[in-house]
């Protein structure tokens, strides 16, 4: 097994600020659209299990997933 090398101060940093700037991203997202974020990719479902537990059609959890990540990638730019 190899041995990682030890993040530095700087390394925690930034992840740290990194860490930050996506809870800011995400909170500034609407419910609707984070909470098919979460789901997705977070918890691992699949878009016909999300559509199911929100009872949406999978259409408009496509629209609301897509939507939602270029919103976070614009926030976190």
């Amino acid at each position: 097994m190899t041995d990682m090398p030890k993040p530095t101060a700087e390394d925690i940093a930034a992840s740290n600020e990194f860490g930050r700037r996506l809870q800011e991203a995400m909170a500034a997202l609407s419910e609707k659209s984070r909470l098919v974020l979460l789901l997705t990719s977070m918890d691992g479902h699949s878009l016909e299990e999300v559509a199911e537990l929100l009872q949406l059609p999978v259409g408009t959890v496509k629209s609301r997933l897509h939507s939602a990540r270029k919103q976070l990638a614009e926030k976190l730019r």
